[in-house]
């Protein structure tokens, strides 16, 4: 279940206390089993990013992930109660927050 091709890119901008960072991620046609036999997942492109507020001892940082909103799926799951396999699909776009506080001695 390994995708014959996959990509990856991290892009940041700083300015002062800003920092911009995002992710792009893209990942080939994945089969459920060796040889191109069984289901198939097709290949997507998800682009995650976040902005971070920088200050003496805390961070604030703001994402959304999956800014493109596309529907896809990475992996195949087994439901155990009829043995079939089933897609695995991720979310649709989502928005998180997160405070750090940094200690210092």
């Amino acid at each position: 279940m390994t995708p014959v091709n996959t990509a990856g890119a991290q892009v940041g901008l700083i300015y002062r206390v800003w920092t911009l960072s995002n992710n792009f991620r893209y990942k080939g046609e994945v089969w459920e089993q060796d040889n191109h036999q069984g289901g198939r997942l097709p290949p997507f492109f998800v682009w995650d990013a976040n902005l971070t507020r920088s200050m003496k001892h805390l961070d604030l940082t703001v994402g959304v992930r999956n800014i493109l909103n596309r529907r896809y799926a990475e992996s195949f799951d087994m439901d155990l109660n009829t043995f079939q396999t089933t897609i695995d699909p991720q979310p649709d776009r989502n928005y998180w927050a997160r405070a750090t506080f940094h200690f210092s001695s």
